[in-house]
């Protein structure tokens, strides 16, 4: 027995039975798992590609990728429409690790880190560039600064890409510039390559002491400080509108019909049907009634023009309510919109405030393009200033 077992272990004996296996099988062993292995790899990486581009349409069009279930998120159920077109897919997807939240940032992180190195590699070989920041915080209210370079191609093409988002526990200007810094240098960007900044009014960025926008002057005389155009436009226009008080009490009467008619589902529903009623064309695309953005002054407009468009509907709803009786705020207030309505001073207001705000707001438009420069500012104020007088 011991012999056999020492005959078993030699050299001549295992070169014995691999010949036997290779008159056998055709094809040795190890070369039939190593062809099943890469055959696994191939399956694999094409599932893996499936995977990532299934991410990267998510990402693109901004579609959440879970659930509460994991079996029921929006990436799973893409992907497990893809299975018939993609050999193993289905088994891939059955191994949940490769699927599982975690797998999924590491690919959105990889996706990020290689857009932003090819985007950097573009924004370094124009030389110059121009800062952009604000401030802003996400739905769970954590403070957020958004970090922008604008900076234009040989071609004289104007780009403005965002660097990203970078939370700010402090809003100091301190801390501020200090965030600005930490993602210059881990971008291997110069301050001294900056030839512009542009923050909104904030004292914080624009601080005529000690502002960020000083504090960037200080590193570099070169890069020039301007206060946001559309801020500074919307400013303006809020302080002239409340000096106005035609203007003011125009857009109280609109602030206050649209408070009336929208926060009640009933009143709501008697607008439209005065609305349908009131249309010679049944199939028309009747326009809806908008409220007044609250902040941004520069967009009116389209709550002016709704209220304009649907005059002679918002009388017979206002009408309507009123005759409906009731201790309600709407029942109570609709007597005294109406009366006000019915008042030539309000639609001479509608009137005058559309005159004033509609090329305004075109050219607040036109401010936020990314292509925007200084012969084009000057030419809109130049309109603007015509069209007032």
């Amino acid at each position: 027995s011991s012999g056999i077992n020492a005959e078993s272990q030699s050299e001549v004996h295992r070169e014995s039975c691999d010949k036997l296996r290779l008159l056998k099988y055709g094809t040795p062993i190890t070369q039939i798992f190593s062809k099943a292995n890469q055959e696994m790899y191939d399956r694999r990486r094409r599932c893996l590609l499936e995977q990532i581009d299934a991410v990267i349409h998510h990402a693109r069009a901004n579609i959440p990728m879970r659930n509460k279930d994991e079996a029921e998120g929006n990436l799973q159920q893409y992907l497990l429409r893809q299975c018939p077109k993609v050999t193993g897919l289905k088994e891939y997807l059955l191994d949940r690790n490769y699927t599982s939240p975690q797998i999924t940032n590491d690919i959105l992180q990889l996706l990020y880190r290689s857009t932003l190195d090819m985007l950097l590699t573009r924004i370094k070989s124009a030389k110059h560039h121009g800062l952009i920041i604000d401030e802003t915080r996400d739905i769970s209210g954590v403070e957020q600064l958004s970090i922008v370079l604008r900076w234009v191609e040989d071609d004289y093409t104007i780009h403005e890409d965002l660097l990203g988002l970078h939370q700010a526990d402090k809003t100091d200007a301190e801390s501020l510039l200090a965030i600005l810094e930490s993602v210059f240098l881990s971008h291997s960007l110069d301050f001294q390559s900056l030839r512009g900044q542009t923050y909104d009014g904030a004292a914080v960025l624009q601080g005529a002491h000690s502002g960020v926008g000083v504090r960037i002057l200080a590193k570099n005389p070169k890069a020039m400080l301007t206060h946001c155009l559309n801020h500074n436009t919307n400013l303006v226009l809020q302080e002239a509108a409340t000096l106005i008080p035609l203007i003011c009490k125009t857009f109280g009467l609109i602030q206050s019909i649209c408070n009336i008619v929208r926060a009640s589902p009933k009143r709501l529903a008697i607008f439209k049907e005065v609305q349908v009623q009131s249309s010679d064309d049944t199939h028309a695309n009747l326009q809806s009634l908008k409220p007044l953005c609250p902040t941004r002054w520069t967009c009116r407009t389209s709550s002016l023009q709704s209220v304009q468009s649907n005059y002679g509907t918002l009388l017979e709803t206002l009408d309507h309510i009123g005759s409906l009786g009731g201790s309600s705020e709407g029942a109570k207030a609709a007597p005294g919109l109406l009366s006000c309505m019915e008042n030539f001073e309000s639609v001479l207001g509608i009137d005058v405030c559309l005159a004033i705000f509609c090329p305004i707001e075109e050219m607040a438009r036109q401010l936020q393009a990314k292509g925007i420069n200084a012969r084009v500012v000057l030419s809109l104020r130049a309109g603007i200033i015509n069209q007032e007088k």
